[in-house]
């Protein structure tokens, strides 16, 4: 009902050539293009119907993960092309079948939160450092993980540290909020954007990311950025240039990785220099024009 609602809204409007849905929302148009940040067989595949729970998924019982996806491939099978976010979202589409492996495309999305570029590094190593968490869905974006390595971090530092945690609305751990740790709570897109630009080092260790358009915010703000190597956050970050990226769970180590970091002045100069390229590319006029090439280049062959 929903597709047939929206195919006769577009015969009633201005006439086109071909239609950009954001999402699988529906096949509305013979030229329809989709623009997603990850398959429902992907994030099957990758975590298991079980595994889906570290998802935004995680209401989903697993019947209806199952029909989702069945839907969506279904969609696919009929779509003009699938644009996609990632690289790595984009192999598993195209060694699926669902649809010519010439018509699956990449373009990373851009930013939204309001940031600035970055301001003068602070110089000398015995001034204090502030690491940045923001993660509404706390234990998927490996925010345990985090205060708990922050907690031994503090204790070794020969630097004072600092941890800012927003996104859960309420302290989400047991017990008071440990020395060091500023607790935002529930902030909106732009305090996102303020936080970033008082904080030194970007860190989140993510169990499960589509994409992680707020890693290209905080690398825009200037930030190095400490994340997991895994998903689409490898295309990001460059591990040992602009962060670091992590395979394991261990908070020791993660500890070890915070000192590290936000001891690296050499890191947080390179991240600072590229913070400018990183707002230019990742830009809502740069995947507009991306898109309108890839969708008439199509249209033309």
């Amino acid at each position: 009902m929903f597709d047939l609602s929206l195919r006769r809204r577009i015969r009633n409007a201005v006439p086109c050539d071909a239609v950009l849905a954001i999402g699988d929302v529906g096949l509305v148009h013979p030229h329809t293009f989709i623009y997603q940040d990850a398959s429902m067989a992907h994030i099957m595949e990758e975590m298991g119907p079980g595994g889906v729970a570290a998802s935004q998924f995680a209401t989903y019982t697993r019947s209806r993960l199952l029909r989702r996806m069945r839907q969506q491939e279904g969609r696919y099978r009929r779509t003009y092309g699938i644009i996609t976010m990632s690289e790595w979202d984009a192999i598993f589409i195209r060694k699926s079948g669902v649809i010519p492996s010439d018509r699956v495309f990449v373009v990373p999305p851009a930013i939204n939160s309001h940031v600035s570029l970055p301001r003068t590094m602070r110089s000398g190593n015995n001034q204090a450092r502030t690491l940045l968490f923001v993660g509404k869905d706390f234990e998927r974006k490996g925010g345990r993980l985090v205060v708990e390595a922050f907690v031994h971090a503090r204790k070794n530092a020969t630097i004072p540290l600092r941890l800012i945690v927003a996104g859960p609305s309420t302290w989400p751990l047991p017990g008071p909020i440990p020395d060091g740790i500023i607790f935002a709570g529930k902030v909106l897109p732009d305090v996102v954007g303020m936080l970033m630009n008082q904080a030194d080092v970007f860190i989140m260790p993510s169990t499960f990311e589509a994409f992680g358009i707020v890693f290209v915010e905080a690398l825009s703000a200037g930030l190095p950025v400490i994340a997991r190597n895994a998903y689409a956050m490898p295309e990001i970050i460059r591990n040992g240039d602009n962060g670091v990226l992590i395979d394991h769970h261990d908070a020791y180590r993660l500890a070890d990785t915070m000192i590290t970091v936000c001891m690296d002045d050499e890191m947080k100069r390179r991240a600072e220099e590229q913070a400018m390229s990183v707002q230019s590319h990742y830009s809502w006029s740069n995947v507009a024009c991306a898109i309108h090439s890839i969708m008439t280049t199509c249209l033309a062959s």
